[in-house]
């Protein structure tokens, strides 16, 4: 862990890349002078679009455990004069169905996104090593 008299930007820069700065730099200086750099490009990339697919993942996860359980039989609304209603959610099979199949297709495009990363990854290295 880096010491806590860093200051924050050079602390946030090691948290998100487990590098220090100056291996940071270097690395980047490597690519671009082997014309590789693109790939370092499409890592991060690939990197932001695989965080997003798991947040996207833990929303459907949560949505589909609510539309499972009990809570989601009945809809209910307060309006403005403080009247509660209820309605029955007739779309509940249909948004569960739904959100199944949108589960899967991130679940499949997450595993896409993470075999595409392992590839860049193995390029990156393979052109940062030294021969």
């Amino acid at each position: 862990a880096l010491p806590i008299c860093f200051p924050v930007t050079i602390r946030m820069m090691y948290y998100r890349t487990k590098k220090c700065l100056d291996c940071v730099v270097e690395e980047e200086t490597q690519l671009k002078l082997k014309g590789k750099y693109k790939l370092y490009e499409t890592k991060k990339l690939i990197e932001n679009e695989l965080a997003y697919l798991n947040d996207v993942r833990q929303k459907l996860k949560e949505s589909k455990d609510y539309l499972e359980s009990e809570d989601s039989k009945t809809l209910t609304w307060a309006n403005s004069t403080g009247m509660v209603e209820e309605w029955s959610n007739e779309a509940r099979g249909e948004l569960l169905e739904n959100v199944k199949k949108d589960f899967v297709t991130c679940l499949k495009k997450i595993k896409s996104a993470e075999k595409e990363l392992k590839k860049v990854n193995a390029e990156i290295d393979k052109a940062i090593t030294p021969s």
